[in-house]
């Protein structure tokens, strides 16, 4: 993996310096309750080898704080931190000396006029609030998911692992929300996504580790591509999104994050990685004929990318390691060259693609603004979604009375969000934070029959699911068994339409089946996705079943 070396970190100002140190405070600002508010002042460590000022630095750590993932979207709002970072930069930023980027011309190459303009634009925007944000989140899962683990494939696997688990993989041809608009940080809150918001996620969480992914096109089968992602140490890793499995290069193996991946020099020149997928009656189309000539398509987005979260990368995070910046030709911040040279240069290296087959993949550019324009409209399926997110909605009551407060104009009561939404709840979960998470799930499971309502029952049937998760998490298992038997069991209906009641039944079973391997139960986890597939045939669990049963057998 490569190193983070910046020469011109040398000149940063004092203040500055200490801007670092009070980034490191975030992770506690990642809690999304029991935090500070969005206008309070949390003071750093007294550390007296440090300079301290007491307006810039700690102005930057309330901003940056309410960028915090268990803060934006819940009780801040990217427009008014936009608006104050901006004037946080006009107060306190240094004039930078040193050219940090040089890929203008690049940028005008690869995007259109509009997204050219944008990328120019000095003052930060609303989807770069944003932006930060998913960064935040993804850092703290990388950590969590994959800080004790050695190994970079191994590390990757277990992040795969995760997208897919965390992100039910929507049904383009069914699903009223298959074409829901969503970043990363949608698809992970809310669970569900398409087959691109996954390999969108999986990349994010791997920038995190200065590990490179991208698309892998086959130019005879398009529609079929790949996750390839650039281990140092052993080559270009390839994994399925659809099926949400590492291509492993045994067929045999177990399947674990231990397990060795196929990459794609080994498949171009073997079939057995790709037809071990061809399982009873589903078919898996690609051969090593189809991988001989690809196409690469750049992971990334228009913060990512831009000038001025080059400098934000610059001022706050030599020492904190978050990773904002990435861009998309010659810039000062990635000493092992940018990211169009790095996937250039692999690909000369290992002779699997050339210059003119790497381009930008246009999916997460298109998503976001598709979301920027649903969020425009009040009708919108996406308000409605995150309408339940930001729930349950609960009776208001008065502490002295007793009774239901009413509103003073029309007389009709008044409803408020619970103290910790399905929202913050989940991004406990997503952070590890199981313990936290198990207590806040009971008042929204509750909450349908305390206070019925459409967008109650909704935010119930996620946190019926859920609990499972948190329950595991914390090694509850029999409780988590029962809460993904309960949840398979029980009759459901969407109230609103869009939420995919048959998928997250599917993912229940799935996740019984992880437990189960936990405790060491492979036959109960085989007759399980065997129950699953009754109910919904996959040629994953498919897959699964086979591969399991193999092992049991020897």
């Amino acid at each position: 993996m490569a190193t983070t070396e910046r020469p011109i970190w040398t000149s940063l100002p004092a203040r500055i310096v200490m801007t670092i140190v009070v980034i490191g405070i975030l992770a506690a600002l990642m809690i999304p309750t029991g935090g500070p508010g969005p206008g309070e002042i949390v003071k750093p460590p007294t550390d007296p080898t440090v300079p301290v000022e007491t307006g810039c630095t700690r102005d930057l750590q309330r901003i940056l704080g309410g960028m915090s993932p268990g803060r934006l979207g819940i009780n801040t709002g990217s427009d008014d931190l936009a608006v104050e970072l901006n004037r946080w930069f006009a107060k306190c930023g240094e004039d930078i000396e040193e050219e940090l980027t040089n890929d203008a011309e690049l940028q005008k190459e690869y995007f259109s006029p509009e997204l050219y303009q944008a990328l120019q634009e000095e003052r930060f925007l609303p989807s770069d609030i944003e932006h930060v944000r998913m960064s935040l989140l993804a850092k703290q899962i990388v950590e969590n998911v994959s800080g004790e683990i050695e190994k970079e494939s191994d590390k990757v696997v277990a992040l795969f692992e995760f997208v897919s688990n965390h992100i039910i993989l929507l049904d383009t041809q069914n699903s009223t929300i298959s074409d829901l608009p969503a970043t990363p940080y949608e698809s992970l809150v809310w669970g569900l996504g398409s087959v691109e918001h996954r390999a969108w996620t999986f990349a994010t969480l791997l920038r995190q580790i200065r590990i490179d992914a991208f698309i892998v096109i086959p130019q005879s089968q398009p529609d079929m591509w790949l996750i390839g992602v650039h281990v140092p140490e052993v080559g270009v890793q390839l994994f399925e999104p659809r099926l949400g499995l590492p291509i492993p290069s045994l067929p045999d193996s177990p399947v674990t994050s231990s397990s060795p991946v196929a990459t794609l020099s080994s498949v171009k020149e073997d079939n057995a990685p790709l037809t071990q997928f061809a399982v009873n009656d589903f078919q898996y189309p690609l051969t090593k004929d189809e991988l001989k000539e690809v196409s690469i398509k750049l992971i990334g987005s228009p913060s990512l990318w831009a000038n001025r979260i080059a400098k934000l990368q610059y001022m706050i995070s030599p020492l904190d390691g978050v990773q904002l910046y990435d861009g998309i030709g010659p810039n000062a911040l990635r000493s092992e060259g940018a990211q169009r040279e790095r996937i250039i240069e692999l690909g000369k290296q290992k002779n699997l693609w050339d210059e003119s087959q790497v381009e930008v993949w246009q999916y997460p550019l298109e998503q976001i603004a598709a979301f920027a324009s649903a969020q425009q409209s009040s009708n919108h399926n996406l308000m409605t979604f995150e309408a339940i997110f930001a729930g349950p909605q609960l009776l208001k009551v008065d502490s002295l009375t007793g009774q239901a407060v009413e509103d003073v104009v029309t007389g009709a009561p008044v409803y408020a969000a619970a103290k910790t939404t399905l929202h913050a709840v989940r991004i406990e979960q997503l952070l590890g934070q199981h313990q936290e998470a198990l207590p806040h799930f009971g008042p929204i499971l509750t909450s349908h029959k305390t206070n019925p309502s459409p967008l109650n029952e909704e935010a119930a049937t996620f946190a019926a699911l859920w609990i499972g998760i948190s329950q595991m998490g914390t090694n509850r298992l029999t409780a988590a068994e029962n809460s993904f038997d309960r949840f398979t069991s029980t009759f459901r209906q969407s109230q609103t339409q869009l939420v995919p009641i048959d998928l997250l039944q599917v993912n229940a079973y799935r996740w019984k089946a992880i437990v189960q391997l936990k405790q060491g139960g492979m036959v109960d986890a085989v007759e399980t996705l065997k129950a699953s597939q009754a109910t919904q045939p996959s040629q994953r669990d498919a897959w699964l079943i086979q591969r399991w049963e193999k092992q049991l057998s020897k």
